[in-house]
Order: structure tokens, then C-alpha cells, then sequence
């Protein structure tokens, strides 16, 4: 009995002891199982964290890239403006003349859409003045007359744009005018007995009280014979209808012809 009894009571025992180790280990285990989730989310949370860090860093970068791309372009602006505004300057400092009104002036628009040699300009004449285009490089561009109290400029090229020039070394006397059609200009009332040659160099006279003398207007690309007079088939240097900006040269007193 004493036998039977000590067995009993070793069973207990033992049946005791391995239910405590059985929970140890299953405390052990979800201890564990614990430790690895909680680590787990940590390692997801900082996941998250560094992605959406590395979404808004792109974010930027981008930005940046974007305003960086955008200062360029106006920086690139502002120095052709820059660079366009000193050769302006350069050139204006270059005319000798005393006494007179020198300014930047603007092309507006086209007074009419099929005719580009006639512009509006954002300058002020006074009643009966008339002022000289000129563009950098001294080259002379057209004049600027007033009509119906607002500016108009007449570019090389069109009929009603005329001034006084000298052809070549001589100083051959003429009025340059417009030709409808045509890019090239044309000098009129060459007296016959005068000669020049292709190729004489066209300039201002300053003789219609608009220019002064020695802007360069072109190149004597043809001769015409008359029964009276020559004429004068001129290439122009300037390329007047593509610029938006001009400076005027008035003298005070001038009056249209």
C-alpha cells in the first residue's frame, strides 16, 4: 500500500512540476511572441517613417529642381535684358550730338495688321516734329511723325518714310524712300551728272533737319538711269521690323515736311 501510495504521489508531483514548466515555457514563448510583434511594428513605424521622409525629401528635391530650372530662365532674362539695355547705353554714349533728345522708345503694335512697316510708338512729338528711329550700331531705322495726337513710326521700307542721304565718298546727294513690296530702299532725285558706283555706302545727310549726318543706312546694290536724274537701289544694314525697340533722336524745332 505504501508503494501504491508513494507512486500516487510521485505521479502528482511530477504531473505538478511539468504543468509549471509547460506554463513557463508558454509564458516564455508568448514573452517572446511579444517582444518579436512589438519589434515588429516598431520596424514597420520606422519603415513608414523613412519612406514618408524619403517621399517628402523627393518632394523637395523636386521643388527645388522646379525653382531652380525657373530662376535660371529668369536670370537668363534679366541678363539678355541686362546686355540689351547696356548696348543701348553703348551706343547712345557713341552719337556726338549736342543739344538734343536722345530716348528708348517702343514699338506698341501695327497701326494696320497687313502693313508692318507702320507702327505705333510710345513716345510724344509735338505738334509738327519729327523724330529719327535708330537702331544699335548706329544704323538708321525710319522716322516717327505725329498723327491724330499719337506717335507713329514709319520704318525703312515704307513709301512715306523719306530723309536726306549721302552716296559714298562724294557725298552724292538723294531722298531715300520706301518701295511697296520690295525689303530693299530706293534713293530718288540723284542729280544725272553725278557718279557713284555698286557697292558706295549709303549714310545720313542731316540735310532734312531730322537725322544728323553719318548714320549708316546700306549698300548701292543697283542703278537706275532716268532722262533727268539717277537713282539709287539701296540694301538696308537694319532689319527694322523685327526689333520692339528703337531710340529716337529729335531736334528741337524739327517739323514735318
Amino acid at each position: 500500500m505504501n508503494k501504491l501510495l508513494f507512486i500516487a504521489i510521485l505521479f502528482i508531483v511530477s504531473l505538478v512540476y511539468y504543468l509549471n514548466i509547460d506554463n513557463l515555457v508558454t509564458n516564455k514563448i508568448v514573452q517572446a511572441g511579444n517582444t518579436f510583434k512589438k519589434s515588429l511594428i516598431e520596424s514597420v513605424i520606422d519603415l513608414q517613417g523613412f519612406t514618408d521622409k524619403h517621399i517628402t525629401q523627393q518632394k523637395s528635391i523636386e521643388k527645388l529642381e522646379y525653382e531652380n530650372k525657373e530662376l535660371t530662365k529668369q536670370n537668363l532674362f534679366l541678363l539678355d535684358k541686362v546686355n540689351e539695355h547696356k548696348r543701348i547705353i553703348d551706343n547712345i554714349s557713341s552719337l556726338t550730338v549736342e543739344e538734343d533728345d536722345i530716348k528708348i522708345v517702343k514699338v506698341l503694335s501695327y497701326v494696320n495688321l497687313d502693313d508692318f512697316s507702320k507702327v505705333w510708338i510710345d513716345t510724344f512729338l509735338e505738334e509738327g516734329q519729327v523724330g529719327a528711329l535708330i537702331t544699335p550700331g548706329n544704323f538708321s531705322a525710319g522716322i516717327t511723325v505725329k498723327d491724330n495726337g499719337k506717335s507713329i513710326g514709319l520704318l525703312n521700307g515704307n513709301e512715306k518714310c523719306t530723309y536726306a542721304v549721302f552716296i559714298g565718298e562724294k557725298k552724292i546727294p538723294g531722298i531715300i524712300h520706301g518701295q511697296k513690296g520690295s525689303e530693299n530702299l530706293i534713293v530718288k532725285f540723284i542729280p544725272k551728272w553725278l557718279d557713284f558706283s555698286i557697292d558706295d555706302e549709303v549714310v545720313t545727310s542731316g540735310m532734312d533737319d531730322i537725322f544728323f549726318e553719318g548714320l549708316r543706312v546700306g549698300k548701292v546694290v543697283d542703278i537706275i538711269e532716268k532722262p533727268q536724274t539717277k537713282e539709287a537701289v539701296v540694301k538696308p544694314y537694319a532689319k527694322v521690323m523685327k526689333k520692339r525697340f528703337f531710340y529716337q533722336y529729335t531736334k528741337e524745332g524739327t517739323s514735318e515736311n
